[in-house]
């Protein structure tokens, strides 16, 4: 795996009570850089770190907290600030694959409501450089997505691999 910067995620703008990290497949090369996350991140924050299905990425943005945090449609922030890193794999000439299509339609959906103000997020894709300019395809549309609905929430600007 080669790519991966260990400025990704920054430290410095972020001290999370937890941290997911989203996997839409893990398999392969994907599998080593996860293992590698999970330990590095843990090891980066001293927090839990939880793996995820990638299909409960949108779910679980908007879930509200125990500890009193609320969904997207209000402006009220929370005092625990939550990272979700979303690790997203390209299958053949850029395309999402298989088990991201639930996500599909909210992907798209130009409607979807903003993320909570304390909601930060990263977004990591790999990808095979020999797709030309669909290298990493499926990460730069969900990168564009949470640009859209988190725009105060980036702690990164979107990192590559190629696997």
């Amino acid at each position: 795996m080669s790519g991966f910067s260990s400025s990704f995620p920054p430290t410095s703008c972020i001290s999370p009570v937890s941290v997911s990290l989203y996997v839409s497949t893990c398999s392969g090369s994907t599998s080593t850089l996860c293992s590698f996350l999970l330990r590095y991140l843990r090891k980066l924050f001293n927090v839990p770190v939880e793996w995820k299905e990638l299909t409960t990425l949108k779910d679980e943005l908007y879930r509200v907290s125990s500890s009193g945090a609320t969904t997207a449609h209000t402006n009220t922030t929370t005092t625990h600030t939550k990272l979700h890193i979303i690790l997203i794999s390209t299958t053949g000439q850029g395309a999402f694959n298989p088990d991201f299509t639930p996500l599909l339609p909210w992907l798209y959906d130009p409607t979807s409501p903003n993320l909570p103000p304390a909601s930060k997020w990263a977004v990591y894709a790999v990808g095979d450089r020999k797709y030309g300019s669909d290298f990493c395809r499926a990460g730069r549309v969900l990168y564009g997505k949470m640009c859209r609905i988190g725009e105060k929430g980036e702690v990164a600007k979107l990192g590559f691999g190629e696997g």
